[in-house]
């Protein structure tokens, strides 16, 4: 018969219901398992964006003195991005990430006008939507002409969902969130010979 709580059970003497800590240790598991994975997940995320926004900045790089030397003139204003990014800017990507993730703008700065790479960015910013736009095009510059390269590499996101502000939503999927880093180059043409005008 049960009498008095946990002290006495069918004739047994038993512990009081206080000193009684079976299954504790499955309970504060339960209570601790999901901050864990949280802390796991982000902490795993953090490392993942490090990769590639060096990733990202080291092909910025590379295709920034594609561009600077004259070795890819034969992409000028209004042809296709995706063919130019395919053969200057994904190979110094790395095989790890996905170049059809890549978005990639070469604009030139208009020459006369007084202004910097600084200034330039400053008054231009460039916008997720506009770099993944199909009527975003590559214009390579002439000779002697300041120059801007930027890209954005949208990689997924394991905690867009529960943290907004970690991730943006994807221009070209708005249904996905993803994180969108960014990496810019600013440079002037080499003396190369007559590259593309009027970009």
């Amino acid at each position: 018969m049960y009498e008095h709580g946990c002290r006495q059970l069918g004739g047994k003497q038993v512990r009081p219901c206080r000193a009684d800590r079976r299954g504790v240790t499955a309970l504060e598991f339960a209570l601790l398992s999901v901050p864990l994975c949280l802390l796991l997940l982000g902490t795993l995320e953090a490392g993942y964006d490090f990769f590639v926004q060096a990733a990202l900045d080291s092909a910025v790089q590379t295709a920034a003195r594609s561009v600077q030397v004259g070795s890819s003139q034969g992409y000028v204003s209004g042809k296709s991005v995706a063919a130019w990014v395919a053969s200057a800017v994904c190979p110094a990507l790395g095989h790890m990430l996905d170049c059809g993730q890549l978005y990639v703008s070469v604009t030139s700065i208009p020459s006369g006008t007084g202004q910097n790479f600084y200034t330039y960015m400053a008054a231009n910013p460039l916008t997720l939507a506009a770099i993944t736009s199909s009527n975003n095009a590559v214009c390579t510059g002439s000779p002697g002409q300041l120059m801007v390269l930027q890209a954005y590499y949208l990689s997924p996101t394991f905690l867009g969902m529960l943290v907004p502000s970690f991730s943006v939503p994807s221009p070209v999927n708005t249904a996905q969130r993803v994180h969108a880093s960014y990496a810019a180059s600013g440079f002037v043409n080499e003396e190369f010979g007559q590259g593309a005008q009027g970009c």
